[in-house]
């Protein structure tokens, strides 16, 4: 019986699933077909495109991974290439001359951003810094702000006693749990978000469960959330504007309660706390213990401060632990390398404790971390921009209101660019000049120009500290005595680019 009634269960969902699929191609239909709008003139001189199927135009050919399927198309038809997902004209360059294009030559009509409807809400959007939709006025406060008192070089040695203090934590965690299967994303994660925390709130805000290796808090479990509604490939609304008032996946729904989850009663009793301080008679900037003093020193509202502190802890927290994470699966799969960075990291530090400054010169450090980020960028489609003028780029015309993408995952990957594309070899950057700073278009894990990732100085620092550390401390091997060399290298699109399958490690102190 219960058998019968679960294969009853099943076709109802299917055939509700069916349903589904066909009401909604019929009303993506009916509403071209009875749309008052007249359908806009064709654009003349757009980058080359694909052939084209009608209401759907390129979708079907984007399909849920838009990293490699813009990389084959882009093979076949140029380095800019022009998409129609729906009613959305979308244009994305996959060489350096295309990037420089957007990023630089014309970077000033290319600088807005389409808002996702994940981190689309009316009461915190407007706050944005890393999806502003216009590089106004408050934008460029915001990023002045980040620049000097969060990411400048002053601002991060003055970090560095909270940055040694979290690693050292996450040292003594992992001796702890010597032998058993540790996941590695859950603890650097976890590691970096208290270091952030700490430095914008003066404490953790994650804890982690000694039982198991996991964390259990609904804090962390919120943010996650918001990072996989924020990671949905296809959006109606996005690709139908008329379609997103609906919010047909539940996205912006979805999200806005993890907002409101997340930044509760707690946290404004916690606000108004330091606001009574910060506004006492007695105050002064002297006085500021943590970054949160500055903010309201500059009178932000709750919602400035909790669409700004979100924005920091999820490229801050997110993107730099799947740098690392993949880093060490690199190494894992490639035991001369492991060994060669462990060597050198063994020779230059004598002392007991890493000193965050030295790890720049390590040039083998350097150049395997620079690989890592040329393979797996933490953002392979680099944030998408909105054309708020139109424009030319490479000859071709890339009209008002389109988005646009930079694919840095294809050009790490491009026979034409490097040699043995596909090769983990950290020794094509020994000698090389490429850096992080945006300025050579084939290497640019960062972006460039004005909306380039504010940001990196404190990634980068995060991504040396702790993947020496790791080296330095701990030897690692897969669980069940599994061969590295066989480690698979399965990625799945998000806010930052990760690893299907986590990676599960067992730590020995050496």
């Amino acid at each position: 019986m219960d058998m019968m009634a679960s294969t009853f269960v099943k076709a109802d969902n299917t055939l509700f699933g069916s349903l589904f699929f066909l009401s909604t191609f019929i009303s993506l239909f009916l509403l071209f077909i009875i749309s008052k709008t007249k359908a806009s003139k064709s654009i003349e001189n757009l980058p080359p495109s694909p052939p084209q199927l009608p209401i759907i135009g390129n979708l079907h050919q984007v399909g849920n991974n838009p990293i490699v399927s813009t990389a084959i198309l882009a093979r076949q038809y140029g380095p800019l290439i022009s998409l129609r997902l729906g009613q959305q004209l979308l244009v994305v360059a996959s060489s350096p001359e295309a990037a420089m294009g957007i990023l630089k030559t014309q970077d000033r009509f290319l600088s807005s951003r389409p808002v996702p409807a994940a981190f689309n809400h009316k009461k915190y959007a407007p706050h944005s810094l890393v999806w502003a939709a216009e590089c106004n006025q408050t934008w460029k406060n915001l990023r002045t702000l980040c620049r000097t008192h969060l990411f400048s070089v002053k601002a991060l040695e003055s970090h560095s006693r909270l940055r040694a203090e979290k690693v050292s934590w996450m040292v003594d965690f992992l001796r702890r749990k010597q032998g058993q299967v540790i996941d590695v994303e859950d603890v650097v994660f976890t590691t970096l978000y208290n270091t952030l925390s700490s430095i914008v709130f003066g404490k953790d805000m994650l804890q982690f469960d000694e039982g198991d290796g996991t964390t259990r808090d609904p804090h962390k479990e919120s943010v996650r959330k918001i990072i996989e509604y924020g990671s949905r490939v296809k959006d109606f609304g996005m690709f139908y504007p008329r379609l997103d008032r609906f919010d047909l996946h539940g996205t912006k729904k979805g999200s806005l309660k993890e907002f409101d989850r997340l930044f509760g009663p707690y946290w404004d009793c916690l606000i108004e706390e330091i606001r009574a301080v910060v506004n006492s008679s007695t105050w002064s900037s002297d006085q500021a213990q943590c970054f949160l003093d500055l903010l309201l020193e500059n009178e932000f509202t709750n919602y400035q401060i909790y669409q700004f502190v979100l924005e920091l802890f999820i490229a801050g927290s997110n993107t730099t632990t799947s740098a690392i994470v993949w880093a060490m699966t690199e190494l894992l799969r490639h035991n001369e390398v492991l060994s060669k960075l462990d060597e050198e990291l063994q020779k230059e530090i004598k002392s007991d404790q890493i000193n965050v400054s030295q790890l720049s010169e390590l040039t083998y450090l350097q150049s395997c971390i620079k690989e890592t980020y040329r393979l797996h960028p933490s953002v392979p489609l680099l944030l998408p921009r909105v054309a708020n003028e139109t424009c030319e780029v490479m000859n071709y015309t890339i009209p008002k209101n389109a988005m646009v993408f930079v694919n840095i995952w294809a050009m790490g990957r491009d026979p034409e660019l490097w040699r043995e594309p596909l090769r983990y070899m950290p020794k094509r950057f020994t000698e090389s000049k490429l850096d992080f700073k945006g300025q050579d278009f084939k290497f640019i894990p960062f972006g460039s120009g004005r909306r380039i990732c504010a940001g990196m100085p404190s990634g980068i620092k995060s991504v040396e500290y702790i993947l020496a550390t790791l080296v330095r401390e701990f030897s690692w091997t897969l669980p069940n005595g599994d061969d590295p060399s066989k480690l698979d290298l399965e990625n799945k699109m998000g806010v930052a680019m990760r690893r299907v399958n986590p990676l599960k490690l067992i730590f020995k102190q050496k």
